[in-house]
Formats: structure tokens, C-alpha cells, sequence
């Protein structure tokens, strides 16, 4: 029973850390940015902690995603220098 309190609470944590709207660093199942992408596209991202996405790949459009902004920042950098 104990066991089942946990996983609530960790469930529900979890579920306000990502639909709240802040990216907290020191969180350990994610961040914010992750459950963001999910809602823009729907099919992608579904786990917590990354695991399930890894293994299914569904994780493959965010990585895109993130390398373009990665490019896209290192290119306005080099522009302002």
C-alpha cells in the first residue's frame, strides 16, 4: 500500500511539473520543454522519464527538433560576432 502512495505521488508531481509551464532543472523525470513538444504534435514524447521513448522511438522528431534550434542558435551567434 505504501508502495501505491508513492507511485501516486510521484504520478501527480510529475503531472504538475509538466503541465505547469516551468522547466525546473533539478526535477528527475523531465522537463517541462519535453511534455510541451507532445502536446504540439501528439505523437511523440508519451513517458515521463524518457525510457518508453527511447525504446519505441518516439523520441525522434524531438531530438530533430532540438538539433534545428541548436543550428539555428549557433547561427545567430556567429551572425552577432
Amino acid at each position: 500500500m505504501t508502495l501505491l502512495w508513492f507511485w501516486l505521488f510521484l504520478a501527480l508531481a510529475s503531472t504538475l511539473n509538466s503541465h505547469g509551464g516551468y522547466d525546473f532543472p533539478f526535477y528527475p523525470t523531465g522537463d517541462a520543454k519535453i511534455h510541451d513538444f507532445h502536446h504540439s504534435s501528439f505523437r511523440d514524447n508519451y513517458g515521463t522519464i524518457g525510457f518508453l521513448d527511447w525504446l519505441h522511438s518516439t523520441n525522434i522528431n524531438y531530438k530533430k527538433h532540438l538539433q534545428q534550434l541548436g543550428t539555428k542558435n549557433n547561427n545567430d551567434n556567429k551572425k552577432g560576432k
